[in-house]
């Protein structure tokens, strides 16, 4: 606790993994996932945080797909460096939450889109906007059950970017998105609802249009809708065993895209779930379906299994 500013109660996080592009498979370059220093006030009813953690819209991950948590077929966020506020006052029989963030455009996707031509800029385009991204959600829970809450929340997201190069004619280039998350316990925590909708433009940088965000032929931002749901079932004489099926879907718009774009991904999947406190067994199979301009639509079908163990 600091008294100085306020009896602020300050925590703070910092996870890193080896999951990082490199020279050699046996020399993993180690990445940093979260960074962070938070300030709690109230028990916790308001905060500030500073440094990089994961985006504040699309809260909720389906179960499948671990590290890449379906980006590019539904699922929208990262993680970027941010300055965020959160007020959650009690409401009712639950809480009322206010999120407000202030982040890095460009910590994603990395784009610099005239970064090779001769009046082309060494700056991201995010950072050459001089703006940066801007996200807010508002929602509200409150517990159903002993051990589970019903939450549903409403978000947006603003960014600017902008290249010393016109693209037909065009320089300056919005990305926008709206949307919203659902978390219900049908019943105890035994059937579990996730659900999110969203829609929006120029969404590579928060892993939206099947990472496609600028069409520079065109002169446009490429919009694009999406979203996933997903049903959780976890039988009361197994609570080590759940199972998750569910749908994803990321559509960009047809008219925005140039020859082979990816006009729409849609996934099928079925998620096994084997908790062995503190390992954890994954057995996962996913149909992907992705449908291309003036090319025929590809079809996969995916197995993959993992062992996870916690600490």
């Amino acid at each position: 606790v600091v008294a100085a500013l306020c009896d602020a109660k300050v925590t703070g996080k910092l996870e890193s993994d080896f999951y990082n592009a490199t020279a050699t498979s046996s020399r993993a370059a180690l990445r940093m996932r979260h960074a962070y220093v938070k300030l709690a006030w109230n028990n916790g009813e308001c905060t500030l945080l500073a440094g990089q953690t994961a985006d504040l819209i699309s809260p909720l991950n389906p179960a499948v797909n671990n590290d890449f948590v379906m980006w590019g077929a539904g699922n929208l966020g990262d993680r970027r460096p941010q300055f965020r506020a959160d007020w959650s006052p009690k409401l009712g029989p639950g809480n009322v939450f206010l999120q407000g963030m202030v982040g890095l455009t460009g910590a994603d996707d990395n784009q610099n889109l005239d970064a090779a031509t001769s009046t082309g800029s060494a700056y991201r385009d995010g950072e050459a906007s001089g703006l940066p991204t801007l996200q807010a959600r508002t929602g509200y829970r409150m517990k159903m059950w002993e051990k589970e809450s019903f939450e549903i929340g409403f978000w947006g997201q603003r960014a600017w970017e902008k290249t010393d190069q016109r693209f037909a004619k065009k320089n300056d280039w919005g990305s926008q998105a709206l949307g919203f998350d659902l978390s219900v316990p049908i019943y105890k925590d035994i059937v579990k609802l996730q659900s999110e909708g969203w829609c929006g433009k120029n969404l590579d940088d928060v892993r939206g249009g099947i990472f496609q965000g600028i069409n520079t032929t065109k002169g446009r931002e490429i919009d694009s809708r999406g979203g996933w749901v997903e049903l959780g079932f976890r039988p009361p004489p197994a609570k080590w065993y759940s199972l998750h099926v569910g749908y994803a879907t990321d559509d960009p718009q047809d008219k925005d895209l140039s020859s082979s774009g990816r006009a729409r991904n849609r996934i099928w999947y079925i998620g096994n779930r084997f908790n062995f406190n503190p390992v954890e067994v994954g057995l996962d199979f996913l149909r992907w379906e992705t449908d291309f301009i003036g090319f025929d639509t590809g079809r996969l079908n995916r197995i993959q299994f993992y062992i996870q163990y916690k600490f």
